[in-house]
C-alpha cells in the first residue's frame, strides 16, 4: 500500500503507536498533522487494491490482528482507507480493538454505512491533531 513516509527508512515494521514519537520525522510531523499521509492510497483505491471504507491495513508482524481479522470475517474485505475504527479513536485502542470493530463492520456492510463513515471520518478529522 502506498503512503508518504512520516518515519526513518530503519524503523522498525511495527504499529506507529508502538514506536513513539521520537522516530516521526520533522516533516512527517507535519504530513500527519495536515493528514496528508494517506494521500497516496487514493492510487490504491482507483488501482482496485483497496476500497475507500474497510479495515485499515494490517503490518504483517501483527499477527494476533491478522488472526482476529481471518476469524472474525475482516480480512475477507478490501482494506480500506477509513473504517469503523478510525472513526472510534482509532490512535487511543489497542491492536485488537481495531480488529474487532473490523469485524463489527464486516459483519453490517452496506453502501448506507459505507456513506455514513465517510460522513464521520471528515468529521474525525476536523478534530484537532494529535501531538508527537
Amino acid at each position: 500500500m502506498l503512503k508518504f513516509r512520516s518515519m526513518p527508512i530503519d524503523t522498525p515494521h511495527l504499529p506507529s503507536d508502538a514506536i513513539g514519537a521520537v522516530t516521526i520525522t520533522r516533516t512527517g510531523r507535519v504530513i500527519r498533522r495536515l493528514n496528508v499521509d494517506e494521500l497516496p492510497q487514493l492510487l490504491n483505491i482507483v488501482r482496485g487494491d483497496m476500497s475507500i471504507v474497510g479495515p485499515r491495513p494490517a503490518l504483517p508482524s501483527q499477527l494476533d490482528v491478522l488472526a482476529e481479522r481471518t476469524q472474525n470475517g475482516a480480512r475477507a474485505l478490501r482494506p480500506g482507507l477509513t473504517g469503523l475504527a478510525q472513526i472510534n479513536s482509532f490512535n487511543g485502542m489497542s491492536p485488537l480493538e481495531k480488529a474487532r470493530f473490523d469485524g463489527e463492520y464486516a459483519e453490517q456492510v452496506t453502501l448506507g454505512g459505507d456513506v455514513w463513515l465517510i460522513l464521520k471520518t471528515f468529521g474525525y478529522l476536523l478534530k484537532p491533531p494529535p501531538t508527537y
